[in-house]
Parts: C-alpha cells; structure tokens; sequence
C-alpha cells in the first residue's frame, strides 16, 4: 500500500504536499519492471542489507540497487513507526519504543541521508525554486514542501534539454534537509518523551534562543502555545508524518528512476 500526499487544493498536473496536506492511504498500480538487471521486489529485500551495499554507484545496476534499498528502508521506518500507533484499548498504543529501537531508527535514518547526500550528484538539480526548507527554522519535525510532477518519467525534461519543468522530480537536497530535521528532533525528544507522544498524549518544546537549547513539558491535553516564534507542540502524528513524507518522496524518485535504469531508455535528470 502506497501513501499518496495531497493538498485539499488540487493542481491539474503536480501533487502537492506541504505543511497543510492531508495524508491517505491508496492502493495503486505497480509500473511494470523490465528484467534486464535482475533485483527483488522492494518489499523482499533485507532491510539489515543496506549497511552492506556500495553507495558510491559507478553504473545503472548499482544505482537501481540503491535506490531500492533507500525505498525499503523508508517503508521499513514508516511501518515501525506507524505499528506504534496501533490501539490496545482507547488511550494506549500497542507497545512502547525501546533504546535499542529507538537506537536502530537513528542508524537507519542516518543510513538514509548519507546515501542520499552520495546521490544527489547523479541526478540533476532540481529547477523549482520554491523550497520551503528554512536552515534557522527551529520547529521539531518540520517537513520541507513538494509538489512532484505528475507527468514522472513522461515529462519532456527527460529527453529535451530545452524544456523545463517546475515541478518536482529528483529532490535529494530537499529530502536530505527533511532526513536530517528529523533526526534532530527525535534527540530532542528522547525516549521517555517519545513513548509519551505515542501514548496520544502531547509535549511542549521550547527553544531557549541564549543557550540554543531545547525543554520539553509533557502534557496530558493540547498546550496552549505563548510564544509562536519560540514553543510548539508535538503530538505523534507530526512525528508520523515526518517519516510518512520521507517515505513517500524517496519512494517517488524511485519509481520515476526504474523506468530509464531498468531499461537502454536514458534520462537527461540522470547523470550515468
């Protein structure tokens, strides 16, 4: 089951996803794989594998087998994080998170934006300017803003260098930025105030801009924000939708991605 990210207001040919979006579920079609360079379903693959894999690709094989694995592990991620939510009776979750969970989240995360960050410079650079990412934004969990092409691996800029297109296609600075956020917040958080959140309850981060550090209150109801510019709430579904967005977005890239590297077809986005 794919995660499909849109806006309440649509745009004929880009999905959109920012702050504001609503996150569902849907199921949908599977493109079909050509076999020329054998490799396993996403799903099939050993998530654990990843830490073994070259990164540094030197050809289409290489960088197919990556990108599936950047795939998997985001899926692998959300589904964790998402399993925490599931209910036991109407105020708990299923199970708490251990360190060694908590632990091996951070590992993967890491693993995530390292690849990423080694890929970026195979793909070129995206033309959308709009990115919503703030390098001295202090919010916990914030998520950059995409608004992918619907036309994917159709669009013209794969096969004309005079066209452009605004929309986007290969983002990884944007979801490296997203990766790193992420990571951040959930030190931030800890384990004590993780398990907190995901027992449907809230916590109030406040950034002291002198000692540019970080407190966090728990609270059993909403908080009552004083300070916009400084306090914010977290609940578990901002921190589910950190690694809804992540995983949707490298899933994204790695569809459009296996149309040309799965076959003789070139991309002019693809530097190999």
């Amino acid at each position: 089951m794919d995660l499909d990210l849109y806006s309440e207001e649509e745009v004929k040919n880009a999905q959109l996803f920012n702050d504001e979006s609503i996150i569902v579920s849907k199921i949908t079609e599977k493109k079909e794989v050509m076999e020329e360079i054998p490799q396993q379903k996403k799903d099939n693959i050993e998530i654990e594998n990843c830490f073994k894999i070259i990164t540094e690709c030197k050809n289409s094989k290489q960088l197919l087998i990556v990108l599936q694995y950047l795939s998997g592990v985001a899926n692998h991620l959300r589904n964790i994080i998402r399993s925490k939510c599931i209910k036991t009776n109407e105020n708990a979750c299923a199970q708490s998170f251990t360190q060694e969970e908590l632990d091996s989240i951070l590992k993967y995360l890491n693993w995530l934006k390292n690849t990423s960050d080694n890929l970026k410079t195979l793909f070129a650079p995206p033309l959308r300017k709009d990115n919503s990412f703030d390098p001295n934004s202090i919010k916990p969990f914030k998520t950059s803003s995409y608004k992918f092409c619907n036309y994917s691996d159709l669009c013209l800029v794969h096969k004309n260098k005079n066209k452009n297109c605004d929309k986007n296609h290969f983002v990884f600075e944007m979801i490296i930025n997203d990766i790193i956020k992420l990571i951040e917040s959930l030190k931030i958080l800890e384990l004590n105030n993780l398990n907190w959140v995901f027992l449907n309850k809230y916590l109030l981060t406040e950034f002291d801009i002198e000692t540019k550090k970080y407190s966090v209150v728990q609270s059993e109801i909403q908080v009552t924000i004083v300070d916009q510019e400084t306090q914010f709430q977290v609940d578990k579904n901002l921190i589910c939708k950190s690694f809804d967005v992540i995983s949707f977005v490298l899933n994204k890239m790695y569809d459009e991605a296996t149309s040309f590297l799965n076959s003789n077809n070139k991309s002019l986005l693809i530097n190999l």
